[in-house]
């Protein structure tokens, strides 16, 4: 049975990660998988104990860590993804292998060859969360397409708003709104059009909230062109009243729209088919759950009972560098060692 370690429960890992593993854990399919030991890191902390009876084991820094042996721990980095780096040096240290890290993986290619190097010195095996890549509308999409049912694809359309703007007031942990909704939509957009793209151009807006201008926090936009042929418009806004995810499949003679799970207490997808006279042709309803999903499917590699996920270290470091090119070409600034001309 593999322990769950979560460093960092702010957002991510309190109301996201720890949830998700306890649904989890509690399906009798799951009941050789998950460890009923949970901990979490987090200087915070008012002092280590637990919380919530006992459910998870808290502990302020790495030093006062005991308890979770790296052999059979699976450790979720959900920090603040400029600290991604860190945290990954310091669980390597560690002798923690089997880890998961919080999307995007890093803030920059620079960041991701050092990723690399300690991938290597330490023999990590990495895995970055991607959601909506383990959704049960996005497995049907994705056979639609291999199937050849509808003809070739020819364009795909993504768009996720929310509203972000009074938790980007209280804790600014990204950096631009390419770095929150849009490492999502790269990869799916990755996973279904195909890895070889090119940007073809990017934009991004400052978020306003009354009197104050947050920079490069309010909509992104990018179009990318697969080597395949087909492009793809992603589009996210964060200041958005009403939530959105949806994603539509353009195809010579049918278009297919769908709609993911708006927010963590929907369990549902939607997907509706049309003609080219944009004739309703079929629906469907799929029960959905990607988060609890994709961490079943990760466990069960760590556990050595399937192959690996297609969100590995390698498929992220094009999703890295495809959101890298998009800041350059929305204007902006980067730091100097981005590892990105």
């Amino acid at each position: 049975m593999l322990q769950t370690l979560i460093v960092g429960f702010g957002r991510a890992g309190r109301h996201l990660h720890w949830p998700c593993i306890l649904k989890a854990r509690k399906l009798s399919s799951n009941r050789h998988l998950f460890d009923t030991t949970i901990g979490a890191v987090d200087p915070k902390f008012d002092h280590p104990g637990s919380l919530h009876n006992d459910s998870i084991h808290t502990f302020r820094n790495f030093a006062s860590l005991k308890g979770f042996d790296p052999a059979s721990t699976v450790v979720h980095i959900c920090t603040a993804p400029a600290n991604h780096l860190s945290v990954l040096r310091q669980v390597a240290e560690l002798g923690y292998t089997k880890i998961i890290v919080e999307k995007p993986l890093a803030m920059s290619m620079c960041e991701v060859n050092e990723i690399v190097r300690l991938q290597e010195k330490w023999n990590l095996d990495l895995l970055i969360v991607a959601v909506w890549i383990h959704s049960t509308l996005t497995r049907w999409l994705k056979e639609a397409i291999n199937s050849h049912e509808f003809g070739p694809l020819c364009q795909l359309a993504f768009e996720q708003h929310k509203s972000r703007v009074l938790q980007t007031l209280q804790s600014p942990g990204h950096a631009s709104a390419f770095d929150v909704e849009l490492p999502h939509q790269v990869a799916l957009a990755l996973y279904l059009g195909g890895h070889k793209v090119q940007v073809l151009d990017a934009a991004v807006s400052d978020m306003q909230a009354g009197t104050m201008v947050i920079p490069y926090m309010g909509t992104a936009q990018m179009t990318l062109h697969h080597d395949s042929g087909l492009d793809s418009f992603l589009s996210s806004d964060l200041t958005a009243q009403n939530r959105k995810r949806s994603i539509t499949l353009s195809f010579n003679e049918h278009t297919i729209k769908g709609c993911f799970p708006a927010s963590g207490n929907i369990s549902y997808s939607r997907l509706a088919v049309y003609d080219h006279n944009l004739h309703l042709l079929k629906s469907k309803v799929f029960e959905d759950d990607p988060l609890t999903t994709c961490f079943q499917e990760y466990y069960r590699y760590y556990n050595g009972e399937q192959h690996k996920p297609v969100s590995d270290l390698p498929f992220n470091a094009i999703v890295v560098s495809v959101l890298t090119r998009a800041k350059v070409l929305s204007g902006i600034p980067l730091p100097e060692d981005t590892g990105f001309d």
